[in-house]
């Protein structure tokens, strides 16, 4: 099964945010505040 074009587009959205989180981690030694988070 494949995601439809809304749920590629989501997951793509999810995995930029888990990214930018795991970056911030690295450098602070905490993540973002969840109020940084995209709403899906």
């Amino acid at each position: 099964m494949y995601p439809t074009k809304k749920q590629a587009i989501s997951i793509h959205k999810f995995n930029h945010f888990l990214a930018k989180w795991n970056d911030t981690y690295r450098k602070r030694g905490k993540g973002s505040p969840i109020r940084f988070a995209p709403s899906f």
